[in-house]
């Protein structure tokens, strides 16, 4: 079995991976050049945190060094243009406006910040699906029982992706009472992929029809979409989208993006951010004050400096190789790996849904997760688990206690699904 100091030597011999382009469509051995981590681990955990690229590791590092150097308020000061970056390029990213964009503390913060801010009133419908985060879906049911909100979950296809008829019966049973319809793009649990641009042709279609009130909301959970898969705003419809710097974005741990269509939260006291400061409002009189207009007002004006650049330069990264070429690759290195799992005896796939991404959840029958994760890290392999209390309708509605994740990216190459595959295998004959 090859290990992985022999995977490291022979980098630069590695078979282009088999996939079913005929040319690969990523050059995954420059990105292993250009991602330090790769010569220490076989790392599939990138639907938790992914290895930086080693330009975005030096962009925090300069910058830490120059708030060393000159102080922190200069050193920001001094980076006015790499922190303007940051917006255009996640605006470019989005294909949406700069003045859409928030940098915000993370992806959880960002959609607890807008879910805040939302004017609701006794009987309003929230409509959310199967697939919801736990911190998204606790904020909903906390709405619920502080102003009387109604939630309804929109339920999956046979196949196991959400049901556009599903939705479209709740639209029709409870249409203008609807306030909000939160969808995620991306699982945590789970490789499908939702249909985020057909339910927004659909809410556009109903909200023209009648059917959906104009002020309804459409939110998409990105974290673990967004740096692998293309998303484009002004096609899915979305009014809000949040997501996260540090999983397939590439970028540091602690920033979060959020986008905001323009217009759908008016400067009104009723629905304005909950937390205001001097980065999102001007106190104007002793009785007075403006929110901003534009996407400072849902920041606050202390910030991690450096981690906001790196992930400027991270979006850039991603940018460059070509969203719909890594939602390629690691989409084809998926299905190969589920195909190797399902030669390996006791393995159990967990993935459902007619399109799937970069993320593959199993477990191995008889056998405790966390076992089976140590094993591996042991081995210098990182997977996750995703547990029953972070998706709990999908894990219970499948009678699932926890899944065990391997979730790829473009710098994963063949070779090291074999030592996984291996090493899985091994664990299985040691582990009877």
């Amino acid at each position: 079995m090859t290990d992985l100091k022999e995977l490291q030597s022979m980098r630069s011999e590695l078979a282009p991976p088999r996939l079913t382009s005929s040319e690969p469509v990523i050059d995954w051995m420059l990105a292993r050049r250009q991602t330090s981590g790769c010569n220490r681990i076989i790392h599939l955990n990138n639907a938790g945190a992914s290895l930086m690229p080693d330009c975005v590791v030096e962009a925090a590092i300069k910058h830490l060094r120059d708030e060393a150097r000159m102080g922190a308020y200069e050193a920001a000061e001094s980076a006015t243009r790499e922190l303007e970056h940051v917006y255009e390029t996640c605006a470019k990213l989005l294909n949406c406006s700069v003045s859409e964009i928030s940098i915000v503390e993370n992806a959880s913060r960002a959609w607890s910040l807008i879910f805040a801010g939302i004017k609701f009133e006794e009987g309003n419908v929230v409509v959310t699906s199967n697939f919801e985060y736990a911190n998204n879906y606790m904020a909903i049911l906390q709405a619920k029982h502080r102003y009387g909100l109604r939630v309804v979950v929109a339920q999956n296809t046979p196949t196991g992706e959400l049901s556009m008829d599903s939705l479209m019966d709740i639209i029709v049973e409870h249409g203008r009472a609807i306030r909000l319809i939160s969808i995620t793009h991306v699982p945590t649990n789970n490789g499908v992929v939702n249909s985020v641009n057909e339910i927004g042709r659909l809410v556009r279609e109903t909200k023209v029809s009648g059917l959906l009130h104009e002020s309804a909301l459409y939110i998409l959970d990105a974290c673990q979409s967004a740096g692998q898969i293309f998303i484009d705003v002004q096609e899915g419809g979305f009014d809000i989208l949040t997501t996260c710097s540090r999983k397939y974005l590439r970028g540091p741990r602690g920033i979060g993006l959020l986008y905001v269509r323009g217009g759908r939260f008016e400067q009104r006291r009723s629905q304005e951010p909950m937390l205001l400061d001097v980065r999102a409002a001007g106190w104007t009189s002793r009785d007075g004050y403006d929110v901003y207009d534009d996407g400072r007002r849902f920041e606050t004006w202390e910030t991690n400096v450096s981690a906001k650049i790196a992930f400027g330069v991270a979006v850039d990264h991603a940018r460059g190789w070509g969203i719909s070429n890594i939602e390629k690759y690691t989409g084809d290195m998926a299905e190969k790996l589920r195909t190797l799992l399902h030669g390996v005896s006791r393995i159990r796939l967990h993935d459902t849904g007619t399109r799937r991404c970069g993320i593959v959840s199993f477990s191995v029958a008889g056998s405790e997760p966390s076992e089976v994760r140590t094993f591996l890290a042991n081995r210098r392999i990182n997977v996750s688990i995703s547990e029953r209390a972070l998706t709990r309708l999908d894990m219970e509605n499948r009678q699932l206690d926890n899944v065990l994740r391997a979730s790829l990216h473009y710098y994963n190459c063949e070779a090291e699904l074999d030592l996984f595959v291996d090493a899985l295998g091994d664990f299985c004959r040691r582990h009877r």
